[in-house]
């Protein structure tokens, strides 16, 4: 539901409209082959002044993001929080701000010498004004990483691919199929 927003639509009792039969982001890429229009995501304007207001304010720049994966479900699929966080102190040392968003559950553990940023992971809205005003967007393979898919900011999503995997979606042939 807070998604709705993001795309200017409002919730209706029968709506009507397309509908996907697969989980896969096969669809836009055809329809973006045959030339249609994609859709993208749009923060509302009440959301993203006060986030780049808080942003300068915070850290004096737009931040690099770095979204963790820490579930309880499908741990195979969580982010290696260690080496994440050498990847966030090195890019420290080139000067730039970084800003950890811990998966919900773990919103407001903090991460030693790191920035961490609760409200964005506990608010969509929050999140995707984060990601829409950052100077670039890090992911492992999870469900935040597709707000950066329609939107216009640099992001990189990193997924090991392994053909033992337990995930379908994190073997070649599951990747080549999104």
């Amino acid at each position: 539901r807070p998604a709705l927003r993001l795309i200017g639509a409002v919730e209706e009792e029968n709506p009507a409209g397309r509908e996907l039969e697969t989980v896969s982001f096969a669809p836009f890429v055809a329809a973006y082959k045959k030339g249609e229009t994609l859709p993208t995501l749009s923060v509302p304007e009440t959301v993203r002044p006060a986030i780049e207001k808080s942003a300068i304010e915070t850290w004096g720049k737009p931040p690099v993001t770095i979204t963790l994966r820490e579930c309880d479900h499908a741990p195979y699929r969580n982010s290696n929080v260690e080496e994440w966080l050498k990847l966030a102190k090195w890019l420290q040392d080139q000067g730039e701000a970084v800003v950890i968003l811990r998966d919900t559950a773990f919103a407001d553990m903090p991460l030693d010498g790191f920035q961490i940023y609760p409200p964005a992971s506990q608010n969509l809205l929050i999140r995707a004004g984060l990601y829409s005003i950052a100077k670039c967007n890090l992911f492992v393979a999870n469900g935040p990483a597709t707000l950066a898919f329609f939107m216009d900011r640099p992001f990189l999503m990193f997924n090991e691919l392994r053909e033992e995997a337990m995930y379908w979606a994190n073997t070649e042939a599951g990747w080549r199929h999104f």
